[in-house]
């Protein structure tokens, strides 16, 4: 999913997926775990299934960002190919990780989804100053 906003503000919710992403453009500010958090371009934010946070900008010309929703059986089917005695699922320590080589994975593997799968659809509430 491609999402870019300038005043939009997401409510408390939370995915039955793994959800990784990162921002393009901009600051997303966010509460996961009872913290505030601010997520700019060269962090991932990581959330675990069901793990509850918001969203909104953290500057004033808004933000773009990339997500990424990875169901539990994919990531244990990926786990157990890798290390075939592993049977826990993994849980981020921190909603934000510092990572530079953890943020262009994310990117290129979003970048390759959004290509190899025409009718994965990206969504937007506006035209993101950040893409194409």
């Amino acid at each position: 999913m491609d999402v870019g906003f300038e005043q939009y503000a997401y409510p408390v919710h939370a995915h039955d997926t793994y959800f990784f992403g990162n921002t393009d453009d901009g600051a997303q500010s966010f509460v996961c775990r009872g913290e505030r958090h601010v997520r700019v371009a060269g962090l991932v934010m990581a959330f675990n299934p069901d793990e509850p946070h918001d969203g909104r900008s953290a500057v004033h010309h808004g933000y773009c960002y990339r997500m990424l929703h990875l169901g539990e059986d994919l990531v244990r089917e990926v786990l157990a190919d890798a290390d075939p005695g592993r049977t826990r699922l993994p849980l981020f320590g921190t909603p934000v990780v510092d990572n530079s080589a953890l943020a262009r994975a994310v990117a290129r593997l979003h970048t390759s989804v959004s290509r190899t799968h025409p009718d994965w659809k990206s969504r937007s509430a506006s035209p993101p100053p950040c893409w194409p």
